[in-house]
């Protein structure tokens, strides 16, 4: 149960582009402190942007440790029903009522084999992202299909461009919304790590219908 950066893949480059969004990430959180000082605009975008900074800084450390070394992740019993409640407590208190966050009724098994903390590091990855774009409503899931657990982020933003969802794992990086895209390279380095009989854990991403938003899943076996 483990996965190392695939061919091609520059760990420092991989640094490099993290450190840099940081930065930006920095700059826009000095900017709406800014704002907040002069004309106390809510402080939900500040919230959040610090929330992101703090998921570009988890997945450095990370990516930082994988240098030389395989991804394996810590398999334990978890309940997909709890982990999506978490997520969508976290989606509510930062959407501050920007936004809706629905949780779907979870069609999953009661208990799943998976790390927790992985998971959850990438899935917040997407959550985080999706209050940044969405308009209106964000939804949450988990469900069992083909015999993996899918657990789901969807939004009504923008979409993805186009060619994210043209890219091998490895190529997610530089071709990210608004950003180096690296959270979708960690995603897909998470998802992958997880292996089950044979079946490897994946990333699947797509755009809804025109103008709908966006679909992240994570699939884990």
């Amino acid at each position: 149960m483990s996965f190392a950066t695939g061919p091609g893949v520059d760990v420092q480059t991989l640094l490099a582009s993290n450190a840099h969004e940081i930065k930006n990430l920095v700059g826009q959180l000095t900017l709406a402190l800014d704002r907040l000082a002069l004309d106390g605009e809510p402080a939900r975008g500040v919230r959040l942007l610090a929330r992101r900074i703090g998921d570009r800084m988890v997945q450095l450390l990370t990516l930082y440790k994988l240098q030389g070394e395989r991804l394996s992740p810590r398999i334990e019993s978890n309940f997909p029903a709890d982990f999506i409640d978490e997520l969508a407590l976290e989606a509510r208190s930062l959407a501050a009522g920007r936004v809706a966050v629905e949780s779907v009724p979870t069609r999953a098994e009661d208990f799943w084999f998976f790390d927790r903390e992985l998971a959850q590091m990438a899935m917040l990855n997407a959550l985080h992202n999706a209050l940044a774009y969405a308009r209106e409503k964000i939804v949450l899931s988990a469900s069992v299909r083909e015999g993996y657990l899918v657990l789901g982020v969807e939004d009504d933003g923008g979409g993805f461009p186009e060619q994210v969802l043209a890219s091998q794992s490895q190529a997610f990086v530089g071709a990210g919304c608004n950003g180096t895209g690296l959270g979708l390279y960690f995603a897909d380095v998470v998802a992958k790590a997880h292996v089950n009989r044979g079946r490897e854990g994946r990333l699947v991403l797509a755009n809804r219908a025109p103008n709908r938003g966006t679909s992240f899943e994570l699939w884990l076996p």
